[in-house]
């Protein structure tokens, strides 16, 4: 008869090395999401990104998708311009 600890100590290294597992794998979505280049985000041609604004008052330095810090945007890959403009622009 197997006991309740005979079972545990089977699963404790699969527990540890999926967690070693998810924390490598959230360190390279991090760097990714620092980098400007998160899954799920949308190409700049693909969000019609342009680096200069032609839309009076809409630039990506004044929306609230921008980072400044790491001049990236929340929902288009890469570097963005401050002076740039997508179709996702919003001051919400």
């Amino acid at each position: 008869m197997v006991s309740a600890v005979d079972s545990l100590v089977g699963l404790v290294p699969v527990v540890v090395a999926s967690h070693v597992v998810l924390s490598v794998s959230e360190r390279a979505f991090q760097q990714r999401a620092l980098e400007g280049n998160s899954p799920g985000k949308k190409s700049k041609s693909s969000a019609g990104y342009v680096s200069r604004s032609k839309t009076s008052g809409e630039r990506c330095g004044n929306c609230s998708l921008y980072r400044e810090n790491n001049n990236t945007c929340k929902i288009v890959k890469g570097s963005i311009s401050s002076k740039g403009h997508s179709k996702f622009w919003t001051d919400d």
